[in-house]
């Protein structure tokens, strides 16, 4: 250990002067705090703070600075109180721990040049630093700091730097990964909402499509084999009804039924106010058909007869059956003459109605009969024209005689009335209206120029098997004070059958 003079500042070990060059150096070496040095092994130390050997410049600096620090190095004051020479006494006898020797260096490996060795001094002691190569040294050793600080700096900011730039691009990816996960995820929520509202809009239309799809296949045979369908026995002819449905339905509009659900849909077809036919259509969703059609149209065309008992009736054509006929009775009026009758014939009468086309009804008598056809529309049985002749003739004959007795007057009154007679049967109703008539009866002016020639008669109706009738209608004219007069009615004569005979039994004027 070097010797210390003594101050009145205790000296701490690193202001002690060194018992040697090798000692400063070591304790030098010892003293050192820099933390990156610290980490260094003693040939790391060697190299880094001693000057290379072979180079002369840094061995005439080393041993320039050792000269240098050991003339400046003051001596030691003494301590200014007993307590500081007491501890700095007891710091001076305390054992200094010797350091430990420098490890060997290890060989180079091959290709590379072995450290050279540190020139010691030629007493074979490490001379003591000088301040100005302290200096240097202290210079060299920031510089390689500041780098060595600059390049790390410059390190952990481009590795913040690139690692900045790579999370940013990991992110912008998982980002871009989002958003495309988001927008295909809204694209597809979109498509849904999209095709769901089209699947909805396609169910809501469905059963309209599917009925205008059915419309379009219906015309005017459709709706008239709807309507033979419906009557069995139907009394309109085809081809009218074809032209009355075409006429309708070609101008007949669809609306839904106020009866219209989602689960039944119903339409109607509608010409004006009045409603032609209901289509109710089954089904679900996208699928519907029509199930039912109902046909609302009601004829307003009817017609009604009478007819005798025995005779056919047609309506349009078709044989009216025995369903048509709504009631039956006597058709015979005459009150003198009703209780007389025989088998009285009974008159059925027919009516049909809701028909779409104006019916026309005929009728055909039964064998050895005719029909007539009266001013109410009704059919009378007749005896045919060659059986019925002999009943016209007596009845022309009979209202000849008639007229020319009104219209004469005075004139042969009796003589007439006689003729008249010759017509009718005593006893009978008949010749007792013309006796009575004949009491009480003077014609003041008679008519001459008298007229007859335009009477003519009808057929002969069958009332019963002992009564018929024939209606003779007149017109005769006579001239009196200078005037013609004109007489112009009907007069029905009925035939009784007496004894065997059909006479003239009465008569009235219609």
């Amino acid at each position: 250990m070097g010797k210390h003079t003594k101050r009145n500042v205790p000296l701490t070990r690193s202001q002690r002067e060194p018992e040697s060059q090798e000692d400063l150096v070591e304790f030098d070496f010892l003293t050192e705090t820099d933390d990156d040095i610290l980490d260094l092994d003693a040939d790391s130390i060697v190299s880094e703070f001693l000057p290379d050997a072979d180079s002369p410049e840094d061995a005439e600096v080393t041993e320039a600075a050792a000269a240098e620090t050991a003339a400046q190095e003051p001596e030691a004051e003494a301590p200014e109180d007993a307590e500081a020479a007491e501890a700095t006494a007891e710091e001076e006898t305390a054992p200094i721990p010797e350091p430990e020797p420098p490890k060997e260096k290890e060989p180079a490996p091959s290709g590379k040049p072995a450290a050279p060795a540190h020139k010691k001094s030629p007493s074979g002691k490490k001379k003591p630093m000088s301040a100005a190569a302290r200096a240097k040294r202290e210079r060299a050793r920031s510089k390689r700091r500041f780098r060595r600080g600059l390049t790390a700096y410059v390190l952990v900011l481009l590795a913040l730097i690139i690692g900045t730039l790579v999370y940013e691009w990991y992110a912008l990816g998982k980002s871009q990964e989002r958003f495309d996960a988001e927008a295909a995820e809204e694209a597809a929520r979109k498509a849904a909402i999209a095709e769901q509202q089209a699947h909805e809009k396609a169910v809501y239309r469905a059963p309209q499509l599917a009925f205008e799809s059915w419309r379009a296949g219906t015309d005017a045979d459709y709706w008239t084999d709807l309507w033979f369908s419906d009557k069995t026995d139907t009394l309109d002819p085809r081809e009218a009804v074809l032209s009355y449905m075409r006429g309708r339905f070609e101008a007949a509009e669809p609306f839904r039924a106020m009866e219209y659900t989602a689960e039944q849909p119903v339409y109607v077809l509608k010409d004006g106010a009045e409603t032609l036919a209901r289509i109710t259509l089954t089904g679900s969703e996208l699928n519907w058909n029509v199930s039912n059609v109902e046909l609302l149209i009601k004829g307003t065309e009817s017609a009604s007869t009478r007819v005798a008992t025995g005779s056919r009736v047609f309506c349009n054509g078709t044989e009216l059956s025995g369903d048509y006929v709504v009631s039956s009775d006597s058709y015979f009026k005459f009150d003198p003459l009703r209780d007389k009758l025989e088998n009285p014939v009974s008159w059925n009468t027919y009516e049909v109605s809701g028909l779409l086309t104006k019916p026309e009804l005929t009728v055909e008598p039964p064998t050895g009969g005719i029909i007539t056809e009266t001013a109410e529309g009704d059919f009378l049985l007749c005896l045919d024209a060659a059986a019925g002749k002999p009943y016209a003739d007596k009845a022309t004959a009979f209202v000849k005689a008639y007229l020319f007795y009104y219209l004469s007057g005075s004139s042969n009154l009796w003589g007439n009335l006689a003729n008249v007679k010759t017509h009718l049967v005593p006893g009978t109703n008949a010749y007792k209206t013309m006796t009575e008539t004949s009491d009480g009866v003077y014609w003041l002016s008679p008519h001459y120029n008298i007229d007859t020639s335009n009477i003519s008669a009808g057929d002969v109706v069958i009332w019963a098997d002992n009564c018929y009738s024939v209606d003779v209608a007149y017109e005769a004219t006579g001239v009196q004070n200078g005037q013609n007069d004109v007489i112009a009615a009907s007069m029905r004569i009925y035939f009784q059958k007496i004894n065997g005979n059909f006479v003239i039994s009465d008569f009235e004027i219609l």
